[in-house]
């Protein structure tokens, strides 16, 4: 089981990285889809992971708003109470999805003192 399961849009995998770089520097366990093996069912690991994550982070993006599986990771995430918000690009958030407070990342580069990063380390630990 992974502290963290990262959800985003193939489009933004550089932004991925550096935040799961960026959460490992800061002792977090991450599990993004890097870490799927070829000849396996994906979807079934996938779902696992998902359902083992403490914590779910969702990169939205002009890609990842129109993504179906992006979507549904981020309704799993949010059926648990465990989903955070993350916008790397000015985007309107999916409608199911509203009312929920967001981190910004527009602008992050990867700098662990940047105020959006200091405030998804406060979110994740403020997941249950």
């Amino acid at each position: 089981m992974s502290d963290i399961f990262i959800s985003y849009a193939r489009k933004d995998r550089k932004t991925a990285q550096r935040l799961a770089e960026a959460l490992e520097a800061q002792g977090l366990s991450v599990w993004w889809d890097t870490r799927l093996i070829p000849g396996i069912f994906w979807s079934l690991v996938i779902g696992r992971e998902l359902a083992a994550a403490r914590c779910v982070i969702v990169l939205w993006s002009k890609a990842s708003v129109q993504n179906r599986w992006v979507r549904e990771e981020a309704r799993k995430g949010l059926e648990r109470r465990i989903h955070v918000p993350v916008r790397i690009e000015n985007v309107q958030l999916p409608l199911f999805l509203g009312g929920i407070q967001t981190v910004d990342l527009i602008d992050w580069k990867g700098q662990r003192g940047h105020p959006g990063f200091k405030q998804l380390m406060l979110s994740i630990a403020r997941v249950p």
